[in-house]
């Protein structure tokens, strides 16, 4: 994609060199158009081209320093969340009572949250990929507001749900946006 962009970026430089062209082919047909109108056009349309070229450019470096910074200060709080989300598996089934042993559903909410409320501009499929995990977390937050916690004799904890269609819908959805935001981060990293 990185290709088509600086390709793209050529465009208004094109554009300028077809306007200085057309313009000079006017001229040559004895328009009554100085050469200094000409000059002033082609070097307002440089100019132009200039302030948008390093307006775009700035923006394009922020969301690539900030990629950077979420990266190291969320990537291993994704992965320890992804191993919660593993240990707690069983929520993803369609059971109304379950004994899980170490039981700490907010500790996924904690981990999540700061990945979650990520607050500066990021490149657009990053920021994506956070706003499907900002739309699943609310949901399996809101599930476990419907659960019911006591201590199992197994030294485990029984976990009675009251709704287990959102419980299951909730848990995969936050699992996927999860491991969809590890993977990507992760193979961006790669490239």
């Amino acid at each position: 994609m990185r290709k088509f962009e600086d390709w793209f970026n050529s465009i208004p430089l094109t554009g300028t060199v077809a306007t200085a062209f057309l313009t000079g082919t006017l001229y040559g047909r004895e328009f009554d158009i100085s050469w200094e109108t000409l000059a002033a056009g082609f070097l307002g349309l440089t100019g132009g081209w200039l302030a948008y070229k390093a307006a775009t450019d700035h923006r394009r470096a922020t969301e690539n320093r900030n990629e950077y910074i979420f990266r190291a200060r969320h990537l291993p709080d994704l992965h320890r969340a992804r191993e919660l989300l593993e240990r707690h598996r069983p929520l993803g089934q369609n059971f109304p009572m379950l004994v899980i042993g170490d039981y700490n559903p907010n500790g996924i909410i904690e981990l999540l949250d700061g990945a979650a409320c990520f607050d500066k501009p990021l490149p657009a499929r990053l920021a994506n990929e956070i706003e499907s995990l900002c739309l699943a977390l609310p949901a399996f937050k809101t599930s476990l507001d419907g659960t019911s916690t006591k201590p199992h004799n197994s030294g485990a904890t029984s976990v009675e749900i009251k709704d287990t269609a959102s419980m299951v819908r909730s848990f995969w959805r936050l699992k996927g946006a999860t491991d969809e935001l590890i993977q990507n981060i992760t193979f961006d990293a790669l490239r």
